[in-house]
C-alpha cells in the first residue's frame, strides 16, 4: 500500500523500487514513514544507493 502510493506520485523517471532516505535498521516508524520514501529505478537502487549503504554513507 505505501510502495503503491509512492510510486502513484508520478516522478519524472520511471520507478519501480520505494528507498528509504534513511536507513530503517528495523525501525518500523521509519520504514512506513513516507517522508522516508524515494521512488527510485532498480538499476540506481542496486548500483548507487546499495553501494553508498554498504559503505556508511547514509
Amino acid at each position: 500500500m505505501a510502495r503503491a502510493a509512492q510510486l502513484a506520485r508520478g516522478e519524472v523517471v520511471p520507478a519501480s523500487v520505494v528507498n528509504h532516505r534513511r536507513p530503517h535498521r528495523g525501525e518500523w516508524a521509519l520504514f512506513i514513514d513516507p517522508e522516508n520514501h524515494e521512488s527510485v529505478c532498480k538499476p540506481c537502487h542496486d548500483r548507487e544507493i546499495q553501494r553508498e549503504e554498504r559503505a556508511g554513507s547514509s
